[in-house]
């Protein structure tokens, strides 16, 4: 078997496993269930899937939303100019998955959506309800996107990534030369240890630092933050009709 044959029976489980689900779709909210926006600035939705995923998403996962190789995906991404892909690190789907969702609301129906994320439609309904109002901020509606697949670029969609790749040099040679900062560094930065000699002994002998950690019996604690909304917590399971 070839290693294209085995990405594309990859592709077709994983597709398969997100159709198990796909009965589940209907707990998910759809709202007016307009037509979705159109990229005009890219050839076609396949490229602006590609475009907008690229630092995000592993080849193998858009491969498998697309039903086709991780090649024909990096194929893709190249034609447009963009950096060499970099598998992202599984943070990123930890802690940006909200804008891995915004970026694919109007390039991707619910199925393929969850295929993407790696997610089961209880876990999207539950965060797009719970996460900070993520359904209002997503305009109250799921836009009627019709099932992506990979197609071979035509003659017109060639000489369209022709253009754009033009562009992304002109503009972006020097910074993809640069080493990129990782998405999340920072928060790498706010748990390092703060350095001991930054600590004083407050009046109730507890020594603290003008960071707010704090060191108690000798052990250090490390910064913490309180959120202002009420954080997630499980609810009880609602109607389908809530929404």
């Amino acid at each position: 078997m070839t290693f294209r044959e085995r990405w594309l029976m990859t592709g077709a489980l994983l597709l398969a496993l997100t159709g198990v689900c796909a009965g589940e779709v209907h707990i998910l909210p759809t709202g007016s269930s307009p037509a979705p926006i159109e990229f005009k600035r890219f050839p076609d939705r396949l490229h602006a899937f590609v475009w907008r995923n690229w630092e995000m998403v592993s080849l193998e996962r858009m491969a498998a939303v697309l039903g086709t190789t991780p090649e024909k995906v990096r194929a893709v991404g190249e034609s447009m100019g963009l950096p060499p892909h970099r598998t992202p690190p599984a943070e990123y789907q930890q802690r940006g998955y909200i804008t891995i969702i915004r970026r694919n609301w109007h390039l991707l129906p619910y199925e393929q959506l969850l295929t993407l994320l790696g997610w089961d439609a209880e876990k999207l309904a539950f965060t797009l309800r719970e996460d900070d109002f993520l359904w209002v901020k997503l305009g109250n509606l799921k836009p009627a996107c019709p099932t992506l697949r990979y197609t071979e670029p035509n003659e017109a969609a060639t000489k369209r990534c022709a253009q754009i790749k033009a562009v992304v040099t002109s503009h972006f040679a020097d910074q993809f030369a640069t080493p990129p900062v990782p998405r999340f560094d920072f928060v790498r930065n706010l748990v390092r240890s703060v350095p001991v000699r930054a600590y004083h002994e407050t009046p109730d002998g507890v020594t603290t630092n003008t960071f707010g950690a704090t060191r108690e019996g000798g052990q250090q604690r490390r910064i913490r933050f309180l959120y202002s909304q009420r954080g997630l917590r499980p609810q009880p399971k609602r109607s389908p009709n809530m929404w």
